[in-house]
Order: C-alpha cells, then sequence, then structure tokens
C-alpha cells in the first residue's frame, strides 16, 4: 500500500493559475510533446466539422484563391492595359496560395482560444495547442493548393529550376511566422474581441505591400523596395519562394537574414505573448 502511495505521489503535479509570466518551460515543452495526438484528433475533428476533408471541401478551399488570383490578374490585366506573361501568372497564383495559407491561419487561429472555452475551463493542457490545431489545419488546406500549382506550371511548360529547392526553407519561414501570428492572435482575441474582424484588413493590407500583385523588382516604383522588405514581415518570405520556384532566382544574404529575422521574431513573440498569460484565459472567457 505504501508502494502505491509513494507511486502516485511521484506522479502527481499541482497545476496553479498564473497571470504575467512564463511557465517552467521545459515541463511545458513536454506537455506539448505528449499531447501530439490531441493536436491530430482536434485538427480532424474541425476539419470534419467544416467539411474540409470531403471532395467539394477540398475542391474548394482551391477554387477560392485559383478565383482570387482570376480576378486579381484580370484586375492587372486592365490597369497595365495588356498580358502580362506567363510567369507573372505563375508568380500571381503562388503568392496568392501563400497568402490563402497565412491569412487561414491568422483568421482562424485568433479565435483557437475562444471558441475552446469550454475546453479550456474543463481540461488542463498547454493552450498554445490550440493555435498550433488552426496551423496544422491551414496547411493541410494550403498542400492541394500547391498540387494544382504544379499543374499549371507543367502544363504551361515552364522549366524546373534547381534554385526551386530554396522554396522548402522558404515555406518553413512562413509556417512559422503563421504560427507567430496565429499565437499573437489568439490572445489578442481574449482581451480584445475586435482582434477577429480586423485580421482580414490587416493581413489584406500586407498581402497589397507584398511581392504578389507585382514582382519584387516592381516594388521600386511604387514604394521605396529596401523600406518594403524591412517593414513588411512577409516581404521577404513570399519573394523567396515565389522567386525561387517561378523563375528561379536565387537571394542574397540580407534577403534570407530579413525572413529569417521576422519569422522567428513572429514565433517567438507570439509564444510568449500566449503562454505568459494563459492562466487568465479561463476568466476572461
Amino acid at each position: 500500500m505504501s508502494e502505491n502511495s509513494s507511486v502516485l505521489k511521484s506522479e502527481a503535479r499541482i497545476i496553479r493559475p498564473f497571470r504575467a509570466g512564463m511557465p517552467d518551460l521545459r515541463q511545458y515543452f513536454r506537455d506539448i510533446r505528449h499531447r501530439k495526438e490531441f493536436v491530430l484528433e482536434l485538427s480532424r475533428a474541425e476539419r470534419a466539422e467544416e467539411h474540409l476533408d470531403t471532395v467539394f471541401g477540398q475542391l474548394w478551399s482551391v477554387l477560392s484563391p485559383l478565383l482570387s488570383a482570376g480576378v486579381y490578374y484580370l484586375f492587372v490585366f486592365v490597369v497595365q492595359g495588356g498580358h502580362q506573361g506567363t510567369e507573372f501568372f505563375l508568380h500571381l497564383v503562388a503568392g496568392i496560395f501563400i497568402f490563402e495559407f497565412v491569412s487561414t491561419a491568422g483568421t482562424r487561429g485568433s479565435t483557437s482560444i475562444v471558441r475552446a472555452g469550454a475546453l479550456i475551463n474543463n481540461t488542463s493542457f498547454p493552450r498554445v495547442l490550440l493555435p498550433f490545431t488552426d496551423i496544422l489545419t491551414a496547411f493541410r488546406v494550403f498542400l492541394p493548393a500547391m498540387f494544382i500549382y504544379a499543374i499549371f506550371h507543367f502544363a504551361l511548360k515552364m522549366p524546373v529550376h534547381f534554385a526551386a529547392l530554396q522554396a522548402i526553407p522558404a515555406l518553413v519561414l512562413i509556417v512559422m511566422f503563421g504560427s507567430g501570428l496565429a499565437m499573437f492572435a489568439s490572445t489578442a482575441q481574449v482581451y480584445f474581441r475586435d482582434t477577429q474582424a480586423l485580421m482580414p484588413f490587416v493581413l489584406r493590407l500586407v498581402m497589397f505591400l507584398s511581392p504578389v500583385l507585382y514582382f519584387p523588382e516592381q516594388a521600386k516604383a511604387l514604394l521605396d523596395g529596401r523600406f518594403l522588405a524591412i517593414f513588411n514581415p512577409v516581404f521577404c518570405m513570399v519573394q523567396i519562394f515565389s522567386g525561387s520556384i517561378v523563375r528561379g532566382d536565387t537571394f542574397d544574404l540580407w534577403t534570407w537574414l530579413l525572413a529569417i529575422f521576422w519569422a522567428t521574431t513572429t514565433l517567438i513573440g507570439g509564444f510568449w505573448f500566449l503562454v505568459s498569460r494563459e492562466g487568465e484565459f479561463a476568466a476572461r472567457i
């Protein structure tokens, strides 16, 4: 009996709410690692609830950004008065797909904590897993869209460059940025309930200031290119991702450092903002 009591005592852990301040990060990361199945199952349940796993759900997740790309392409066609070429079309499609992922991560992430109020009040788990679930859902919606891009790329007989491999680390940086954005927005929504409504407008503005509707070098004709690259957090990430797979561009160290800086800063800042305040969530939701 005493042996069983000692075992139970050694496994017991008391979790106390906290206000501002970080918990024991080693234990926190262990809790995250032990709940991988929780994230996978919650993501699966969300996709099933929204019919994202059905044929029509996946089809719409691809058609929606394609329609947006078509509208923007016609808009540019009318404004500039002529066909912009195959490269521009593929650049536009790739950029729209990337921003659809960032937008989905930001808008879904902004409600991830508030809509899980019952779960937060009744279950103990790291709250950072909630926006991570929406990142996973957004990424799974994004993958079929890139398959469609590949079809366009080969159908239009565009070459495949070795430099396209740069898109892999660029995508990792974009996922890091989306994760940080989702964590920040989900926490802000707890305190400011208009965050969800503001996110689409903010993200649309960021898209207009990113090399999506134009090539990066054309940014100098609109605003100072260096200004955009420094202060727009996704400018360099989109530039690397789209430029490498569409035109096989290579990029200098400055471009890579800016992309890494913004991705890392957003991820760490969003994580800190959420984790340092998650003890208040149950009282505020």
